[in-house]
């Protein structure tokens, strides 16, 4: 099996792959983790000829345990440490051998749970990462280790204040914006003394980010020798309570008590009429343009470290983003404000060393400037296949999104983790939208499993040379499947995969239709 390229050259070769996040594999404590169920993951993708596999943030979930709202940029979610190698590190023992982890890992097994369970899982963790910390702690420079974490401190500049943040926030129990002054406006030097007081926490929230560093490491590594290529995910916006604010706070719109006077969102659309209030600071971009950029480089330099390709979530606000008063009770209100535009990309690829090995998300309301923007960085945009027939975006027939219209430099989807299920997606599409469909391919009175074939095989047959499939779709779920519904709160971001999910049959099936539409990269 030849090594990926890690990029298909950038998108050079036609090639199919897959959208399931980390936290959806089975397996693990309570939720998909990086151990033993991604490297299955890796290998069932193999034997389907899936050569890219496209994840969703990786860093810790924030509201609502959404991975596009978090504390920060930089982190990795503790959430995906796999606690199995730890006990093999001779750093957990009896933890693993409870009630509660028992419980926590009865998705490891034929019937098991379905859904993230947050909160046991999260208590669960924490305890046993914190016994995980006491254990090398004791053990000293004599554990192999050790010396390995001393090495990622001195060179992950950005750790000490992300683990510091990490730390306050814990003691304090309140947003940074609640700090007393002199923690929320730290001068350098009370930064340093701030590290010094709580020397021992900021060592365990530090090692607690070499844990989910290298062992998303060592998975890139052994996907990438593979053939698989990982995608990643980058949010544009930022949370207000996160240490990317508290840091640099000239570099977003905020007032004198370090409150936002505008806010992200969106405005209405066919997924809510009164927009979507996402209530992230916006940028203050002259700021971010003074500086060159360096923020955005540090920032996506981090993301290539942990994969491959990524996608940038969002593209249209760099041509011009919707900007909402703060307090605003929906998004109506807003207006359209210009974005920073070219001058961001030639800075990242003048930072960064070449051209950006990543994918547009160029969905929702696109004009004229967005086009442009995505021509002249010569980004790869998306396509979404439910859209060409009337869903939930530009949503005409004769959409960019439909097969005819497809570009070639381009990844077609025939979802995203915001849409329904193909599945669902069929049994809520007015009548006018299926008659659209019917110009593809004959679905009257096809199963459920037969009607996401002929959903899937259109997205293979796309002259868009990337096309990922959400695994949902692969194995004909409906809503119960579904990730995320936008502009709604609770229970989004749990679904998971069950043990049995991933047969050999199934990637039978997925080969077949792979290679029949030329995408098979090793043949």
């Amino acid at each position: 099996m030849p090594e990926v390229d890690n990029g298909f050259g950038f998108l050079g070769e036609r090639a199919a792959g897959v959208l399931l996040h980390v936290t959806s594999l089975p397996g693990g404590h309570g939720i998909g983790d990086l151990g033993p169920a991604a490297y299955q993951f890796v290998d069932w993708m193999v034997q389907a000829g899936l050569s890219a596999w496209q994840v969703l943030p990786l860093v810790p979930p924030g509201r609502g345990f959404s991975p596009y709202s978090t504390w920060s940029s930089m982190a990795l979610s503790p959430w995906l440490i796999d606690l199995e190698e730890l006990r093999m590190q001779g750093l957990l023992e009896q933890e693993l051998d409870t009630p509660e982890a028992r419980t926590l890992a009865r998705s490891q097994h034929p019937g098991g749970a379905d859904r993230v369970e947050i909160e046991s899982m999260q208590s669960f963790k924490l305890q046993c990462l914190r016994a995980a910390w006491g254990r090398l702690r004791v053990a000293g420079s004599d554990h192999p280790m050790s010396q390995a974490f001393a090495e990622f401190r001195r060179s992950h500049h950005w750790l000490e204040h992300v683990a510091l943040y990490n730390v306050l926030h814990e003691i304090r129990g309140s947003a940074w914006t609640d700090w007393p002054v002199e923690e929320r406006k730290p001068t350098a030097t009370h930064l340093r003394e701030l590290v010094e007081l709580h020397a021992g926490a900021v060592a365990e929230a530090s090692f607690f980010q070499f844990l989910a560093h290298s062992q998303l490491s060592r998975l890139k590594d052994y996907a990438n020798r593979q053939g698989v290529t990982l995608i990643g995910d980058l949010p544009i916006y930022v949370d207000l309570d996160s240490v990317d604010v508290w840091l640099d706070p000239d570099l977003f719109d905020l007032d004198e008590n370090c409150q936002p006077q505008c806010v992200s969102g969106v405005p209405p659309d066919a997924f809510t009429a009164r927009g979507q209030l996402w209530n992230h600071p916006i940028y203050r971009w002259n700021m971010h343009h003074r500086q060159d950029y360096q923020w955005w480089i540090r920032r996506l330099g981090r993301c290539f470290e942990q994969t491959d390709i990524v996608r940038i979530d969002h593209f249209r606000g760099f041509a011009a983003y919707w900007s909402v008063p703060a307090g605003a009770a929906d998004a109506v209100g807003g207006r359209w404000v210009d974005g920073p535009g070219l001058p961001l990309f030639k800075a990242l690829e003048r930072g960064l060393g070449g051209s950006l090995k990543v994918i547009a998300e160029d969905l929702g309301y696109i004009d004229e400037a967005v086009r442009n923007l995505k021509r002249d960085t010569g980004l790869p945009g998306m396509c979404v296949l439910a859209f060409g027939f009337g869903g939930a975006s530009e949503g005409e027939g004769d959409s960019v999104h439909q097969p005819e219209h497809h570009p070639q430099h381009a990844v077609v989807y025939t979802g995203t983790h915001d849409n329904e299920t193909v599945v669902q997606w069929r049994r809520n599409a007015p009548a006018a939208d299926l008659v659209r469909l019917s110009r593809y391919f004959v679905h009257e009175g096809l199963s459920d499993q037969d009607f996401a074939w002929g959903f899937i095989e259109l997205a293979f047959s796309s002259r868009a040379q990337l096309a990922v499939v959400p695994l949902q779709d692969f194995l004909a779920l409906d809503e119960r499947g579904r990730m995320n519904t936008p502009a709604t709160e609770g229970g989004n971001w749990v679904w998971r995969a069950k043990v049995g999910d991933l047969s050999m049959d199934l990637a039978a099936a997925i080969r077949s239709r792979i290679q029949s539409s030329g995408r098979l990269p090793w043949s």
